[in-house]
């Protein structure tokens, strides 16, 4: 009885150590799918499964007829300033495009 007891203990901490294992090589938070934006018909950027956070697409990238596809699970905030600084200017729901967007220099994902 006493082999038993050790040797349920021993499996049910392997399996514990297993599982941490797996929490951590996993993302803590991302968003499923892939969020795509376009500018006559031309990616400009593409994440899959993006995690969530601010993306900075810099003061160089192009403005004026931005497409946004977030197929992802995800809101996706869009920011007329660098580094998602202040307020988002507009949102595009999980699932839902934004077409013909003036532009913007910053997204932030959140999952």
């Amino acid at each position: 009885m006493r082999i038993l007891r050790s040797v349920a203990v021993r499996a049910a901490a392997v399996v514990a150590v297993a599982a941490c294992g797996l929490a951590v090589a996993m993302p803590a938070s991302a968003a499923t799918g892939t969020l795509t934006i376009k500018q006559h018909g031309v990616v400009l950027f593409q994440k899959t499964n993006p995690a969530a956070d601010c993306y900075e697409l810099g003061k160089d990238f192009p403005q004026g007829d931005i497409d946004t596809y977030n197929n992802t699970d995800a809101t996706v905030y869009l920011y007329g300033n660098p580094n998602c600084a202040g307020d988002p200017d507009t949102n595009v729901n999980p699932g839902q495009s934004l077409l013909g967007y003036p532009g913007f220099y910053s997204l932030r994902v959140l999952s």
